[in-house]
């Protein structure tokens, strides 16, 4: 049976996932994040793995694109 991921944050826009990331994750150089690290993260679909490894969902909305990220799911 498949394990439902778990959401942790909900429709944010770039901004706010950026706002989100500097909430609750280090990057190793201990920088503060860019639209351009977040822009990556997007890109690949999720967070690095030593931040967490948590998918990043893309929604297309009319005018606007919204992001929704996921707990990652543990392997056994």
């Amino acid at each position: 049976m498949k394990k439902k991921e778990k959401i942790l944050q909900k429709n944010m826009a770039m901004a706010g996932l950026m706002r989100w990331l500097s909430k609750n994750k280090i990057k190793r150089t201990e920088t503060p994040f860019t639209i351009s690290d977040v822009q990556s993260y997007i890109r690949r679909g999720n967070i690095p793995i030593y931040m967490g490894g948590n998918r990043i969902e893309t929604q297309e909305e009319k005018y606007s694109k919204l992001y929704t990220i996921y707990e990652p799911i543990e392997k056994k």
